[in-house]
């Protein structure tokens, strides 16, 4: 592709939806031979990367059984514990295209979840919400919000600089 026949403007360019394209095409391409070698986390030919997903009966969970998943897991869990449904596409698209711009986590999702009128509703309790859940909030609250993030990040950054040198063999 030659940059004379290359015209689009930034506003055209949208980088959530292209990298979600590439990821699905990457994810449908066949893998050479030599790589398709048995792996013992393969179940039935498919490789497991999360743990799976128990409901619980009596509709109660910690917000640690949620927050162990990813990306369409964590959000197809999420609604299944706390909506009792699997999720619709718009609210499947909304909540990742959330999580994918770094404004919303996964706090965030889970509070929009559990405090809608339909997580309401569902009589399902959630554990160890409630107080992130207010940080979130208050985190957003214009100049105190800013102490409040600016605190967290203080607090956070032993255990962050851990997880560096963990992740610097890979």
């Amino acid at each position: 592709m030659t940059t004379d026949r290359l015209h689009i403007s930034s506003s055209d360019l949208d980088v959530e939806r292209l990298m979600h394209e590439i990821r699905q095409n990457v994810a449908r391409q066949p893998l050479p031979q030599e790589a398709v070698a048995p792996r013992p986390a393969e179940v039935n030919g498919s490789l497991k990367l999360q743990p799976a997903f128990q409901i619980n009966r009596d509709n109660r969970y910690h917000v640690n059984d949620l927050l162990k998943f990813h990306g369409e897991d964590f959000v197809r869990n999420s609604y299944r514990a706390l909506l009792l449904r699997e999720p619709d596409r718009a609210g499947m698209a909304e909540h990742l295209q959330r999580l994918a711009t770094g404004r919303f986590n996964k706090i965030d999702v889970l509070s929009s979840l559990h405090y809608s009128p339909e997580g309401l509703r569902s009589g399902v309790t959630i554990e160890g919400l409630s107080t992130p859940a207010t940080i979130r909030r208050l985190g957003r609250v214009p100049v105190l919000g800013y102490l409040i993030r600016l605190i967290i990040a203080v607090l956070r950054l032993p255990s962050s600089v851990q997880y560096q040198n963990q992740f610097e063999q890979y």
